[in-house]
């Protein structure tokens, strides 16, 4: 089975966002899936490098949406995420919502966990100081 780490850098004009993501990498019914529960993204594909693509797609366009409404502090802690770095502090710094958490507030991660054979990765992530 391939690696799912997902370590992307997306640069825009407010600066650079590095991220990584709790990842399961599933198939049903001959589809590869990608979701990450941590934003709520899913990719899908006839290959898991369709979907890994498409995943790639889905996080891009959520963080071009949310850096460009100026949103993305909000769209984190809606998903969960603490902010583990005083806001006066630069580069802000964010922990993911734990699986336990996860689980007990997401039907479709629990159903991926119940239900299917599936692979989980975990990464960090860190937000710039002008995002």
């Amino acid at each position: 089975m391939e690696d799912l780490a997902f370590n992307a850098t997306y640069k825009s004009k407010t600066g650079i966002v590095e991220i990584g993501l709790n990842l399961f990498q599933f198939k049903e019914d001959g589809i590869q899936f990608i979701y990450s529960p941590d934003l709520d993204l899913t990719g899908y594909g006839k290959t898991i490098r369709e979907a890994r693509r498409s995943f790639e797609e889905s996080l891009a366009e959520f963080i071009t949406y949310t850096i460009r409404k100026k949103t993305l502090d909000k769209e984190l802690k809606k998903h969960g995420w603490t902010l583990i770095r005083p806001r006066r502090q630069r580069p802000k710094s964010y922990s993911p919502p734990d699986l336990a958490s996860l689980l007990r507030d997401n039907e479709y991660l629990t159903d991926i966990f119940n239900n299917k054979d599936f692979s989980r990765t975990r990464e960090s992530f860190n937000v710039p100081a002008n995002a």
